[in-house]
């Protein structure tokens, strides 16, 4: 029985994967768009893309259904390309996808410039013996394109890739035989992750002996990870709002809209401990600016920060100040005062509560700290649009 709703109201569907931090911020900017633009959607989300079967497929169009933004299964795949509900993919489109003519919109990732972007970025770093590349598993498309791209690119400049093709266990013994320094790119951070393990299972020094570099920047991975793992950072968030933004479009149409292909660029390599050896100042420093991008807004304090790296308040502040020009203080309230300006920007949410939100201790000290750097008041900042 079609569900009822109210005047307006769209009916959507959310499926995405919420065991890493990936799906969690696609969701995050799902839910932004929905807000900002105060979007008459009733969602349903799924957080297990598994339970997207073919059968509740067809029961949510039944339902009324009016959208999907959905990363699927392949055993569900044929069911979603031959709905006729407008749908915004969020996973790999199969090949059963080309069928559906209208009302489709395939977000991809750039995945040919992400592998390009990983074999120029360790030749920047100098001449490696050798460069390696470890995919995914389970051999799935944006992998594959990853890979011919890293190594198409590398031969360009007359350098030979290895490609790791045995079964998960020999997996180590392929990284020991390689000539060292090897620079090894992966497709995701998982992998990475899977990568860096065994090299401290077989006391391969990271980066020294193997450079790790994989895509994402999973925060949740990345910065747990010891060494912390380098990765092309992927705005999940802003991927997340476009997916959101390209079913607005397709729900308010008025005819059908032939089904398209949406391209996403990834964002910067963010450069950590697996593919640089710095000297330990500086590590210590860009951890702290890592960890104060990640907590600034949970009402950090330059006292959490050095105890969160097991030194002293005055040898955190010492040579945070000596690598990075600045106080822990001020780079906390930097980050605090990025997140303010968003949220003056873009929600109507009151001072008070903008403040507290974003990590200040007080509305008080938000308001001296905002005249202070920016030069007029949060009202006035706020009128004036920027």
């Amino acid at each position: 029985m079609p569900r009822k709703r109210s005047n307006g109201e769209k009916s959507v569907v959310i499926s995405l994967w919420s065991a890493g931090s990936c799906g969690r911020k696609q969701l995050e900017g799902i839910l932004e768009y929905v807000n900002r633009r105060q979007c008459q959607w009733n969602m349903r989300i799924i957080m297990n893309p598994d339970e997207l079967t073919a059968d509740e497929i067809a029961r949510e169009g039944r339902d009324g259904a009016d959208g999907f933004i959905a990363f699927v299964n392949p055993e569900a795949a044929p069911a979603l390309a031959a709905s006729s509900v407008p749908t915004v993919l969020m996973s790999f489109p199969l090949p059963v996808f080309a069928r559906r003519k209208t009302g489709l919109v395939k977000l991809v990732n750039n995945n040919d410039l992400i592998g390009r972007m990983g074999a120029d970025y360790f030749l920047t770093l100098g001449v490696f013996a050798s460069y390696a590349f470890v995919p995914d598993d389970q051999n799935r498309g944006w992998s594959r394109m990853r890979e011919r791209a890293f190594c198409a690119r590398l031969a360009e400049r007359g350098i030979a890739c290895s490609v790791f093709g045995r079964p998960r266990e020999e997996l180590g013994d392929w990284l020991a035989g390689l000539p060292k320094p090897v620079a090894v790119m992966t497709p995701f951070d998982l992998r990475a992750k899977e990568v860096l393990t065994v090299c401290r299972a077989r006391r391969l020094s990271v980066p020294n002996e193997v450079a790790i570099l994989g895509v994402d920047d999973d925060s949740l991975i990345c910065e747990m990870s010891r060494p912390s793992l380098s990765s092309i950072r992927l705005d999940q968030i802003a991927y997340g709002r476009k997916a959101a933004a390209m079913l607005d479009e397709l729900m308010r149409a008025r005819k059908d809209v032939p089904s398209r292909t949406q391209i996403v660029e990834p964002g910067q390599i963010v450069e950590r401990e697996s593919t640089r050896a710095l000297p330990p100042a500086v590590l210590l420093s860009r951890r702290m600016q890592a960890f104060i991008e990640s907590h600034a807004t949970e009402g950090l304090s330059p006292d959490d920060v050095a105890r969160a790296f097991g030194v002293s308040r005055r040898l955190a502040d010492l040579r945070f100040r000596q690598t990075s020009g600045t106080t822990l203080r001020r780079a906390i309230e930097a980050r605090q005062l990025a997140e303010l300006k968003r949220l003056l920007r873009e929600t109507a949410i009151p001072i008070a509560k903008a403040s507290l939100q974003c990590g200040f201790h007080s509305a008080l000290w938000a308001k001296y700290v905002f005249k202070r750097n920016v030069g007029m008041t949060m009202s006035e900042w706020r009128r004036s649009g920027r």
